[in-house]
């Protein structure tokens, strides 16, 4: 996924969340399809996440997810 793609997954991702989050009239069922799609829109983002991270701990066997200082 190149950076464009990347930042129109969280475009797309923050409009819904404020969708979801604003709309006082959705029902609860709308409300619940809705997360589906945020959920499923952000599903391939947080799978690269996630084997980047995987990644890195390979290459580096000193790797922490954290400053030691």
């Amino acid at each position: 996924m190149d950076e464009l793609e990347k930042i129109k997954t969280i475009e797309r991702a923050e409009l819904l969340s404020r969708v979801i989050t604003e709309n006082l009239n959705l029902r609860e069922r709308d409300k619940d399809i809705a997360l589906f799609w945020f959920r499923d829109l952000l599903e391939p983002l947080k799978q690269q996440i996630l084997n980047e991270q995987a990644n890195n701990q390979k290459g580096n066997t000193n790797w922490l997810p954290f400053d030691e200082t």
